[in-house]
C-alpha cells in the first residue's frame, strides 16, 4: 500500500507500506477536505531513519521510516520551505503506531476506552503510562476499574486500555509507550474529567430576606455565577460568593447569596434567576425562585382573630363551670 501525506508548508512524501490496509488511511487522506486541521512533524533521526507525527482531533500517527535513497540534507525537512525537492525518493515504514482519541473529555462514573495500534514487521511490546501533576507511573490491572487487552496478528498488534467509574484523578497525560525492534515510540492521549454542576435555588426570610443559588459537585474548578431579576441583569444589589469547597470525590462546591427587599404589600411577586455556566455544559444552568410581597394582617383580621379566641375561652370556662356545679350538686343529693 501506498500512502500520500503532506503538510501544510508544502512538502510531499511518498510512503510504501507493506501492511494489511490501514483502518484509517481514507480519513488521513481526505482530513483536510472534511475542514479538519492536519499538524505534520517531520524530524531526521540517524543515518537514514526519520520520524513522522500526524495529527488529527480523532487520531494522532506516529510513523518510523527510513529513506531507500540518499537525502542530502535531512535538516531540510524540519525547515519551513514551500517545496522539500525529494522527486523520485520513497521511504521505508519499520513501524507505524497509531493512538486515538489524542484528546477526551469525560464525566465522572463512566468509562473510557483509550486505542493503541501498532503495525511493523519486529515483536512489539505496549505498556501504558499515566502522567499526572509531575508525576507518573506503569498502569496495569490491579486497579479492578482498569482493562489492558491487547490483540496480535500478522504484523499488527492492537492494545486498549478502559477505565470504568472514572475519578477526578484519573485525570492526566496517558502514554501508550511502544518498543519494536530499535524502534521506541510514545503516543500522547489526554484524558480530561468534566463534571456538571447540579444547581438548586432557595430563599429564605430569617433573619433578612436571602435568595441562596447553589452549585455543587462540579469539575473543573472554574465556575461562573450570575443573577437576574425579572429578566434583567442585577446590578443594584451585590452577591456574597462563599469560597470553593473541596468535596471528597475531588469536586468543588460553591454558593452565592443575595440579601433582597420583599416586594411592597400589593406589587406582583420578583422574580430572581441564577445562571451557572461551566465548561461541562454547553448553554448555562438556569435556575429561578419567585419572592412574594410582604403579607401584613389587616384590622378586620386581627380583631376577627381575637373574638373567636374570645369565645373560645368563653365556651370552655362556662363547660367547666358546669362539670363544677354538676359535682356539687350530686354531694348534696347523697
Amino acid at each position: 500500500m501506498t500512502l500520500g501525506g503532506h503538510r501544510h508548508l508544502g512538502l510531499i512524501l511518498t510512503l510504501n507500506l507493506d501492511l494489511d490496509p490501514l483502518s484509517f488511511a481514507e480519513r488521513l487522506l481526505h482530513a483536510e477536505c472534511e475542514g479538519e486541521e492536519v499538524e505534520c512533524e517531520i524530524s531526521p533521526l540517524y543515518s537514514q531513519s526519520f520520524a513522522a507525527h500526524i495529527r488529527l482531533p480523532e487520531i494522532s500517527i506516529a510513523i518510523m521510516t527510513t529513506a531507500t535513497a540518499t537525502i542530502t540534507n535531512p535538516e531540510e525537512l524540519a525547515e519551513e520551505k514551500t517545496v522539500i525537492p525529494m522527486t523520485g525518493e520513497t521511504m521505508t515504514v519499520d513501524l507505524l503506531v497509531s493512538s486515538s482519541p489524542p484528546s477526551l473529555k469525560s464525566s465522572l462514573s463512566s468509562a473510557v476506552t483509550l486505542h493503541c495500534d501498532v503495525w511493523g514487521d519486529a515483536e512489539v511490546r505496549v505498556s501504558w503510562h499515566l502522567q499526572r501533576d509531575g508525576s507518573g507511573h506503569r498502569l496495569d490491572q490491579d486497579d479492578s476499574r482498569i482493562t489492558i487487552q491487547q490483540e496480535t496478528q500478522e504484523k499488527t498488534t492492537a492494545s486498549s486500555l478502559t477505565i470504568r467509574q472514572l475519578r477526578v484523578h484519573d485525570e492526566g497525560t496517558y502514554i501508550c509507550a511502544v518498543t519494536s525492534g530499535d524502534h521506541q515510540v510514545q503516543q500522547i492521549l489526554r484524558l480530561q474529567i468534566t463534571e456538571p454542576p447540579r444547581v438548586t435555588i432557595s430563599v429564605a426570610k430569617q433573619p433578612k430576606t436571602t435568595v441562596t443559588c447553589r452549585t455543587d459537585r462540579f469539575y473543573p474548578l472554574d465556575v461562573e455565577v450570575t443573577w437576574l431579576l425579572n429578566g434583567s441583569p442585577l446590578t443594584h444589589i451585590s452577591p456574597v460568593t462563599s469560597s470553593h469547597r473541596k468535596n471528597h470525590d475531588g469536586t468543588y462546591s460553591v454558593s452565592s447569596f443575595l440579601e433582597i427587599p420583599a416586594p411592597e404589600p400589593g406589587a406582583p411577586s420578583d422574580t430572581y434567576m441564577c445562571n451557572v455556566s461551566h465548561v461541562s455544559l454547553i448553554d448555562p444552568i438556569t435556575m429561578e425562585v419567585h419572592v412574594l410581597p410582604e403579607q401584613i394582617d389587616s384590622p378586620c383580621l386581627v380583631n376577627a382573630s381575637i373574638m373567636i379566641f374570645a369565645i373560645v375561652i368563653l365556651g370552655v370556662s362556662l363547660f367547666l363551670c358546669q362539670r363544677s356545679f354538676g359535682r356539687r350538686e350530686t354531694k348534696k343529693t347523697m
